[in-house]
């Protein structure tokens, strides 16, 4: 076999592989045009997340993402020094084009925190997140009230014994 002939079949064996590894691929993940994200069911109402199972080979459920309304902005919270402050550190956007305060709605029992976010510039921002940190002050003494958030009732900080 010459040279001229061996190339344009090395290329032929080549795209040959690749087709071939597209359609085993294929078979693989189960995928065709009319079931791809649909449960298993066929459907069609919420796609199904799987990861295989170690060593099996056969698919089991992923956990959800948590529901966005249980969850908080508010990364720490803590008592201040003083007992009639709260501190708290949050992400937000970067600080050139967000202004951030936390407002609290005192009760008998609880202290509600709320993050009020307010957008400084009507250009393009970067998407980039910034940690803060900040010190609200109390009207009275945190004393044995929980600190909870105003959106989500998320508790944030349990009374102290």
């Amino acid at each position: 076999m010459t040279s001229r002939t061996a190339a344009p079949l090395a290329i032929a064996l080549v795209v040959l592989l690749v087709v071939l590894g597209i359609i085993g691929a294929t078979q693989l993940t189960g995928s065709s045009d009319d079931s791809a994200g649909t449960s298993p069911g066929g459907g069609g109402d919420d796609p199904v997340v799987v990861s295989p199972t170690a060593g099996t080979g056969s698919p089991s459920p992923v956990a959800p993402a948590p529901d966005p309304a249980s969850t908080s902005r508010f990364t720490a919270v803590t008592a201040g020094d003083d007992g009639k402050s709260v501190d708290v550190t949050f992400w937000g956007g970067v600080d050139d084009c967000y202004r951030y305060t936390v407002q609290a709605q005192e009760a008998p029992d609880t202290v509600a925190l709320m993050l009020v976010e307010k957008r400084t510039v009507d250009g393009p921002c970067i998407d980039l997140a910034q940690e803060y940190e900040k010190t609200v002050t109390l009207d009275a003494l945190l004393g044995t009230r929980s600190v909870v958030d105003a959106t989500t009732d998320v508790v944030l900080l349990a009374p102290s014994p």
